[in-house]
């Protein structure tokens, strides 16, 4: 049995930086360069061109602004940027959006869709990154850790793949399926599929 869904990704991981305020005005050019830093790290395959901030941030508790990340490719996306405490610490999270993948919350998805099907809880893992581009066509595999049998069928990974409009489409595969990721594809009739995935951020 092999079942085909589509994925609602939500935000990506929240990240924390504490810097200085230049001025009176919280410092860009250092908010930058830890942001920039940290997603590369925290990424898979992933370089960033250059993230902008705006210059103008005044320090002060609970108030938000917006930094926009560009990859090498051009591609552009949000990255949301909170003040909690006036120490000067910063939180940031990237929302889920057509450039970007959250890989925590995928694996959340997947996990809550296998509960929903088949009434186990299982753990997922795509891997130590937290996110990577969202590129149509690209394909990867997540282990769902232990595996899960259902009616003597046992199911080791998961297949994701990103579809020509940013959205994706995972599968179950069996335990003694082949493991090239290369011409692989759902068995005929062995399909379901859930309603088009909607973006936090485009």
């Amino acid at each position: 049995m092999v079942l085909l869904r589509r994925l609602t990704t939500a935000i990506l991981g929240l990240g924390g930086l504490a810097l200085g305020a230049c001025g009176d005005r919280l410092n860009a050019a250092d908010i930058e360069a830890t942001l920039k830093a940290d997603i590369e790290r925290q990424g898979r395959r992933l370089v960033l061109q250059q993230v902008h901030c705006p210059r103008d941030v005044i320090p002060q508790p609970g108030a938000a602004f917006q930094c926009v990340g560009e990859l090498a490719s051009g591609d552009r996306f949000t990255i949301h940027v909170t003040q909690p405490d006036p120490q000067g610490t910063l939180t940031w999270e990237v929302p889920n959006s057509k450039v970007m993948l959250n890989l925590p919350r995928v694996e959340e998805t997947i996990q809550q869709g296998l509960f929903q099907t088949f009434g186990q809880s299982v753990l997922v893992d795509c891997g130590t990154a937290k996110y990577r581009p969202n590129q149509p066509g690209d394909r990867f595999q997540c282990e769902i850790v232990g595996g899960l049998t259902i009616e003597g069928a046992t199911f080791e990974t998961v297949l994701v793949n990103v579809g020509a409009d940013g959205n994706l489409t995972w599968h179950e595969r069996r335990a003694n399926w082949a493991t090239a990721l290369d011409g692989e594809a759902p068995s005929p009739g062995m399909e379901r599929s859930a309603p088009p995935g909607r973006r936090d951020d485009g």
